[in-house]
C-alpha cells in the first residue's frame, strides 16, 4: 500500500492534476489538517497502534500533497 502511494505521487503532474474549485479546496485542506493535528495528539499505548498511525499520517500527508497538485479554479 505504501509502495502504491509513493507511486502515485511520482505520477501527478500538471497535464494530469485534478482540477478543484477553490472552496472544495480550502475545506478538504482544512479537514486534512484537522486529521493530521488529531492524529499527533492521540497516544498509541502498542506498537501495532502506532504503526497504524503512522499509516494514516502517511496518507493524510499525501492527500495534502495530491491537493497542491491540483489546479484550483475560483
Amino acid at each position: 500500500m505504501l509502495n502504491e502511494i509513493g507511486e502515485q505521487s511520482s505520477e501527478v503532474t500538471l497535464e494530469n492534476a485534478e482540477i478543484i474549485d477553490f472552496k472544495t479546496a480550502k475545506q478538504v485542506n482544512n479537514d486534512l489538517i484537522d486529521i493530521s493535528r488529531a492524529l499527533q495528539e492521540l497516544p498509541m499505548r502498542t506498537e501495532v497502534g502506532k504503526e497504524i498511525k503512522d499509516r494514516f499520517m502517511e496518507v493524510v500527508i499525501y492527500e495534502l500533497q495530491k491537493l497542491e497538485d491540483s489546479k484550483v479554479v475560483f
